[in-house]
């Protein structure tokens, strides 16, 4: 189910998106079109989803492992790792998209369209890494009742959001809803992880310094356009007006 949560809001995007927009207004063409612009998330999300979570699910495995030994290395080392891993990567993909979407938007797509929402759509990978990390430590714990209970609650939430905000913000509030949807379960999964496991995953200094890293990213990264953008962009449309005079 945790790993098709993302499948299935998709589904609920494919039934409610396009309706709803063309129920607020839309010419059934344009509705198409902004439908086809909020579906380029999908494979952005995907992507920085297996960045995050490919190396910590294989940690997953030593958690469940640990967790049954009486004696010798503690499982909790383990735990902490995934989570703080699994984090670290999908923080700092979602800040990287962040910053460089309405470029990558514009490579892939020839169009920097709605890209704003594809980096509200862009941060669902931190909620389904922590998601994915969390529903698997569990299930090595022999845990899913709740797991699963909060995972479908997560997906009625999402399709009251999506009627709710549609109508108003168009394919940036499904965006939202998205992220609602996900951030309620992760939260729960919080709840219930340290109920069942009084466990720390991290000291609030690792949050301060993941924080900090990622605007240092975002300096580098910010710093590189205005400076490709200062000196790329005369050489290009000079050597486009040469072009164009000959």
């Amino acid at each position: 189910m945790s790993s098709l949560i993302l499948v299935l809001f998709q589904l609920v995007d494919s039934f409610t998106v396009f309706r709803l927009l063309e129920e607020s207004g839309l010419a059934r063409l344009t509705a198409m079109e902004q439908k086809g612009v909020y579906d380029r998330g999908q494979p952005l999300v995907q992507f920085g989803i297996l960045i995050a979570t490919s190396l910590t699910l294989a940690i997953v495995p030593l958690v469940a492992r640990t967790s049954r030994n009486v004696s010798g290395r503690s499982a909790d080392m383990y735990a902490r790792l995934a989570f703080r891993v699994s984090f670290l990567f999908a923080f700092a993909a979602a800040v990287g998209l962040t910053f460089v979407m309405p470029y990558v938007n514009e490579t892939l797509f020839k169009t920097r369209e709605q890209s704003w929402t594809l980096i509200i759509f862009s941060w669902q990978i931190v909620w389904m890494s922590l998601l994915l990390i969390m529903t698997a430590m569990l299930h090595g714990l022999g845990k899913v009742r709740v797991p699963a209970v909060l995972l479908i609650s997560g997906l009625v939430v999402k399709v009251i959001c999506n009627l709710l905000l549609l109508p108003i913000w168009g394919i940036a509030g499904a965006a939202v809803a998205g992220n609602i949807g996900l951030a309620l379960i992760v939260f729960g999964l919080l709840l219930y992880f340290k109920k069942v496991w009084p466990l720390q995953f991290a000291p609030v200094s690792y949050y301060s310094w993941l924080v900090g890293a990622g605007m240092a990213m975002s300096a580098v990264v910010l710093g590189w356009l205005l400076l490709a953008d200062s000196f790329y962009l005369p050489v290009h449309q000079a050597a486009l007006a040469q072009h164009l005079l000959r």
